[in-house]
């Protein structure tokens, strides 16, 4: 009995110092994300009805993957605004677009708006409760048609950045979205309406709860292995 209580004590202290590891170190080597469920808008009645989902995660490679996806919407997205915690470095060389046919283009910063209707202006409903503000990050994009400036791409989208400087998952403080043709279908199968969204307050999905799951898997197999030896 002593001995089956001792092995345990053993276990359970690994478990403990790897789960703690994860909790202090979370990005040391492992991925983890981010996701927005809080939405702020222009209007109180939005076009957009069901809240877009935004996620973004913290690869290991040394880059972050952003993904933007608004369920059941005939809305396409005009342009994409990022606000970051802090003056973290990056480089604007490192932005790129994971969707098949588009590029990223008219890339800018410290605004809320990148010409041709493609802005966050007015005042927002709470959490934001007045103007936008500028952001750090605002870009449009190019999908290869022939609609000029200002065109727009449908969802989803997913874009990444990589050769991050100082900037990490943690320096992402809101992003915010400017929809195009939302609302009524017309004849052309888009809405005629446009939407401005921000998402803020970014909930933390860090991977110490996967490691620390890990961690018991791992204890089990060690002890499990000097049972057999």
């Amino acid at each position: 009995m002593m001995k089956v209580i001792s092995r345990l004590s053993r276990s359970t202290g690994r478990v403990f110092v790897l789960a703690l590891f994860g909790l202090i170190f979370p990005q040391h080597g492992w991925a983890a994300s981010i996701t927005f469920g809080t939405f702020a808008t222009t209007t109180d009645n939005p076009l957009i009805d069901t809240a877009p989902s935004v996620t973004v995660d913290d690869n290991i490679s040394g880059s972050l993957t952003f993904n933007v996806t608004v369920p059941n919407t005939n809305g396409e997205l005009s342009a994409v605004f990022i606000d970051l915690v802090g003056d973290p470095s990056y480089s604007a060389s490192g932005l790129a677009s994971l969707s098949t046919g588009v590029s990223i283009v008219d890339f800018m910063e410290d605004t809320n708006d990148i010409g041709n209707g493609r802005n966050l202006s007015g005042n927002f409903t709470a959490p934001v409760s007045g103007p936008a503000g500028t952001f750090d990050i605002g870009f449009g994009f190019d999908d290869g048609d022939n609609g000029g400036a200002g065109r727009q791409i449908a969802l989803p989208f997913a874009f990444s950045m990589d050769d991050l400087g100082s900037l990490t998952l943690a320096s992402i403080e809101r992003i915010g979205l400017r929809f195009q043709s939302v609302g009524s279908l017309g004849i052309d199968g888009l809405g005629g309406g446009s939407e401005k969204l921000i998402a803020v307050e970014p909930v933390p999905l860090p991977a110490a709860a996967w490691l620390f799951g890990s961690a018991i898997v791992g204890a089990g197999l060690i002890t499990r292995r000097k049972k057999k030896s």
